[in-house]
């Protein structure tokens, strides 16, 4: 228990270890996906407010609340003065999937800003049904093993 509440939980909320990166398939826990959709809603409000991408990346950086963010958003407006795509750079920023950078690429401003909180609100609601999904099992095996040991422990 003092395992999973103390390395597993803050290891899935974070989407990394040690600085590095969890791979795509590993759920997304919502703490990490609701940060993730500020991202994405963040982008799109500066989007329908009619600022370039470059600098609304660049003003995200400014205001960012975690470092983890502010690191991002640096290698992100890097990416974009290397003349990396749009979606190239939310993909290598892990801020969409491959699929989702597809879908934006070339996207009219208004359909990417649509697309963006679509995004966002997907994540999020994918992220707590892995939730509610992890903790159906979770629980039950938490349960088995403390019975287990106080079996044990008599």
């Amino acid at each position: 228990l003092l395992v999973v509440c103390g390395i597993i939980v803050p290891v899935l909320s974070r989407g990394q270890i040690f600085g590095l990166r969890l791979p795509q398939w590993i759920p997304m826990l919502p703490h990490r996906a609701n940060r993730k959709a500020e991202v994405l809603n963040g982008f799109a409000d500066a989007i329908d407010a009619g600022m370039p991408l470059d600098q609304a990346i660049r003003v995200g950086h400014s205001i960012a609340r975690w470092a983890s963010q502010r690191d991002e958003m640096h290698q992100a407006f890097i990416r974009l003065e290397y003349g990396n795509s749009i979606a190239a750079v939310m993909q290598q920023a892990k801020w969409l999937t491959r699929t989702e950078a597809k879908w934006i690429e070339g996207a009219s401003p208004e359909r990417m800003s649509e697309l963006l909180r679509s995004i966002a609100d997907q994540n999020v609601r994918n992220a707590n049904a892995n939730s509610r999904w992890l903790l159906g099992i979770f629980f039950p095996v938490v349960i088995v093993v403390i019975a287990v040991l106080d079996v044990a422990a008599v």
